[in-house]
């Protein structure tokens, strides 16, 4: 199964992780590079939402580091990763949980304290298929396991990463974004190495669903909004860098569930992005 959105070669050789000073006081304790660290986390704020700036209100964007609040952002949408599952214990608010069964590559579980015997699914005829019960809809209820999308985003507000977490009804939204990126992509590309993701910014905003807000998606393509080759080449140089370290980077560090977002699956009758 491919990862969704970036072209990566089989053994393409990354080049070195971009660095700056104006980068560094954006990854957590001040370190100069990716490995064992990550860029902020950009999240909607929600009602339990425990990490949210003083001053943000329900359903605006913020990042969880520079605490830097917006009621929609313009992003370019690097990488999205292959899904995680995850089986979160129940919400109690203050009390950190561990996680009752996760798996990182979403087929096999790996970790947890009541870890599934596995396979969280299996492929049929190049359909990917639940197999686990805990990810089968129950009489309309939404899988005990979520499935979980790590998306490196680069901010151009304050141009600089961060890490956005794709789940539960935002994936709904998040497909729709990826089928109109493949379909509608290959007409606006300009040069043939320089994918259309990377020329066009995605306005990341939020909706209200009454118990929670999910993120929105709209790709910006009209002309004024396209970013220039070599502002795009070197996105794609920055992408190439932090996506080679992506595995260090921590499910729990990026999933902090709130009491809203905990309940929260696919609605009755969606199908998961595969």
């Amino acid at each position: 199964m491919k990862d969704e959105l970036y072209p990566a070669t089989v053994g393409e050789t990354m080049p070195a992780i971009p660095t700056s000073p104006a980068l560094d006081p954006l990854f957590h304790d001040g370190a100069d590079d990716f490995l064992g660290t990550q860029p902020p986390i950009i999240k909607i704020a929600q009602g339990g939402s425990e990490d949210k700036p003083q001053g943000c209100q329900r359903g605006q964007i913020y990042n969880n580091v520079t605490g830097e609040c917006w009621d929609d952002l313009k992003v370019i949408l690097m990488y999205v990763s292959r899904p995680r599952r995850v089986e979160f214990q129940p919400y109690e608010k203050g009390v950190k949980k561990d996680f009752l069964c996760s798996s990182l590559d979403g087929f096999v579980p790996n970790a947890g304290i009541k870890m599934m015997p596995g396979p969280c699914c299996k492929i049929l005829n190049g359909q990917v298929i639940n197999v686990c019960p805990k990810l089968q809809f129950v009489d309309g209820k939404a899988p005990l396991c979520s499935t979980i999308y790590t998306a490196l985003l680069w901010n151009l507000e304050t141009n600089s990463p961060g890490l956005f977490t794709i789940k539960g009804t935002a994936i709904s939204a998040y497909r729709k974004l990826a089928n109109r990126m493949k379909a509608q992509g290959p007409s606006l590309m300009e040069a043939k190495d320089i994918p259309a993701k990377f020329l066009y910014p995605v306005m990341l905003g939020s909706k209200d669903f009454d118990t929670h807000f999910a993120p929105t998606f709209d790709w910006l393509t009209s002309a004024d909004e396209k970013i220039p080759e070599v502002e795009a080449r070197e996105l794609m140089d920055h992408a190439r860098g932090y996506i080679a370290q992506l595995g260090n980077v921590s499910t729990e560090d990026l999933v902090h569930p709130n009491k809203e977002e905990q309940s929260v699956g696919f609605g009755e009758g969606q199908e998961e992005p595969f």
